[in-house]
């Protein structure tokens, strides 16, 4: 369901295959300042945050295109 929402999202905004998510996951908990994945202005720190989550990362890229945009 997710996905479909995603992907209607993407056409209504008339993004190409390029800008549309492959594959993704949901995490439970949001991303705050307090467990340093965000700045106190709420911009994300990506450097953090590609550390913090490199065990998904990696899971993600190993697993290959889960999602294959449907024309």
């Amino acid at each position: 369901m997710v996905y479909e929402d995603l992907m209607m999202l993407a056409k209504d905004s008339n993004l190409n295959s390029l800008e549309k998510p492959k594959n993704f996951i949901l995490l439970w908990d949001p991303f705050s300042d307090k467990d340093d994945l965000l700045t106190p202005t709420f911009k994300m720190k990506r450097n953090v945050a590609t550390k913090h989550f490199d065990a998904q990362i990696q899971d993600m890229y190993a697993a290959g295109i889960k999602y294959k945009d449907k024309k």
